[in-house]
């Protein structure tokens, strides 16, 4: 029994979680302190540089400092509430009161509450037993050996992203439970690696490669066809993303799985095979929980096909039909610590970008790019770096879709401008639109969730994406550049 004179202290006494959280203070500070400064200038500088300066120290710290991403951009989100920098309807706004709205107003986005949903869909998915039932079943089919779950993701990624026109629906509340129940099947730290890495590109590429693999795609589709007359419908953009594609099938898989460092040894095909086999025999017949789960995301999938409400609705509707069926207990939503944390930080990273572009700095950028980097260029060496820039340039975005509004015309314009082949441009810029969000960790709603796993360390997760940038980049711009020559693009 614990002697009466010991009391329960009602604070934590400092232990080592408090320690290992003071070695960081410094580095906090210093994000802090430099906000803080550019801030302070906000009178000598207008609110769009104002915003682009903070935006760009946060995208630094992202990528240099060892600090929570929430706590980055609630510290950047305050600062230029604070500093009254935002845009409110067609101007500035007039009061800390109107600011303050503005920077609450990312937290009712349709793709963060999607984000958010598709994270609870995916412990639905745990819950029931259903995500380890078919991943069972996929590693009893295809681990045959460490490398061959790698291209099975990308198939299935691939044929789902026929159906579901968005990336975030289809990766986060499909692929992505089945890649989580693998990995810990599997049950190699070094093969999580391997899952994560190869599901997070199947997705991104499958992103690329067809006309409905995003709901961003469309949209670039009609600046093609705005800006230069011409028709980039889904069996063109299929058509020119064929072979880069197959290259790529088989060269991202083998990059991932170099990258990941898999042990071999830590690989039994016999054994693991044998175990899923013994697993799926002690699992039984399928529960009525995995039939409810099954019901309900077939619901969701055909809904997200028919496209007959936005994708954020359909998760959210989903989900909530879990709860009514007692799949999930709101309990468990709550203590969903993942979901809530993308949900913040995405939020607040996809309104910062919105407000840019409110204040006209991705045009700026367009403008730019027209008067400077290809000033003097020929057609095709301005297509070629006008194709560059752009992938490069999703360090600035949180969002396909928005990475595609914002600059895709801008762009294109800028081509138009210098002469550029109208369907060698647009075949740069549409099939680098998916594929570029590898380059960080908030580029789209799949890789928060991908890099939430916490496999991979931040400057590994951005060291690992510049590798994968620097493949994409070279396949398109060899193989897809002399594919298109022969289709007669250019």
């Amino acid at each position: 029994m614990a002697n009466a004179h010991e009391l329960t202290p009602l604070l934590p006494t400092a232990g080592a979680h408090q320690q290992i959280q003071w070695r960081h203070v410094g580095v906090k500070v210093f994000f802090g302190a430099a906000v803080c400064g550019t801030v302070a200038l906000h009178s000598f500088l207008t609110h769009a540089q104002l915003v682009g300066a903070v935006f760009a120290l946060l995208v630094a710290a992202l990528l240099l400092l060892a600090a929570p991403v929430a706590l980055l951009v609630l510290t950047a989100l305050l600062g230029l509430t604070a500093a009254n920098a935002w845009r409110c309807g067609g101007g500035d706004c007039v009061s800390l009161k109107d600011a303050f709205a503005v920077a609450l107003a990312g937290f009712g986005l349709p793709l963060a509450w999607l984000v958010w949903s598709a994270f609870n869909l995916g412990l639905a998915v745990e819950v029931s037993g259903l995500g380890k039932r078919m991943s069972l079943l996929i590693i009893k089919t295809f681990a045959k050996n460490p490398y061959s779950l790698g291209p099975s993701l990308l198939i299935i990624e691939l044929i789902t992203a026929l159906l579901i026109p968005s990336n975030t629906a289809r990766g986060g509340a499909l692929i992505f439970p089945l890649v989580v129940s693998i990995s810990k099947t599997v049950g190699s730290p070094s093969m999580e690696r391997y899952l994560i890495l190869c599901g997070l590109h199947a997705n991104l590429l499958s992103s690329s490669a067809l006309f409905y693999g995003t709901v961003g795609n469309p949209i670039l589709a009609e600046s093609a066809e705005s800006t230069f007359s011409i028709e980039f419908g889904f069996v063109e953009w299929m058509i020119g993303a064929s072979i880069p594609v197959l290259v790529l099938f088989f060269l991202i898989p083998r990059l991932c799985y170099y990258l990941a460092g898999v042990k071999t040894e830590d690989f039994n095909a016999s054994i693991i095979i044998e175990n899923s086999m013994q697993d799926l025999h002690q699992m039984g017949p399928i529960s009525p929980s995995e039939v409810a789960t099954a019901v309900i995301l077939s619901g969701c999938l055909l809904t997200w096909v028919a496209d007959v409400m936005p994708d954020g609705l359909v998760a959210m509707l989903g989900l909530n039909a879990m709860m009514i069926v007692g799949v999930l207990r709101w309990e468990d939503i709550r203590d969903n610590g993942k979901a809530w944390d993308s949900f913040f930080w995405l939020a607040g990273m996809v309104m910062i970008v919105e407000q840019m572009n409110k204040m006209g700095l991705s045009q700026a950028v367009g403008d730019w790019c027209r008067d400077v980097l290809i000033n003097g260029m020929g057609p095709i060496s301005s297509s070629l770096v006008l194709g560059f820039f752009y992938f490069v340039s999703m360090y600035l975005f949180s969002s396909i879709t928005s990475h595609i509004v914002a600059l895709s015309t801008p762009l294109m314009l800028a081509g138009k401008a210098a002469g550029c082949p109208p369907l060698l441009l647009t075949s740069l810029i549409a099939y680098s639109s998916g594929v570029s969000a590898c380059l960080t960790s908030y580029s789209s709603g799949v890789v928060v969730m991908y890099f939430s796993q916490n496999s991979f360390s931040k400057k590994e997760w951005h060291l690992y994406g510049f590798f994968a940038a620097l493949l994409y980049i070279l396949v398109f711009g060899t193989v897809g550049v002399c594919w298109w020559k022969v289709l007669g693009w250019w």
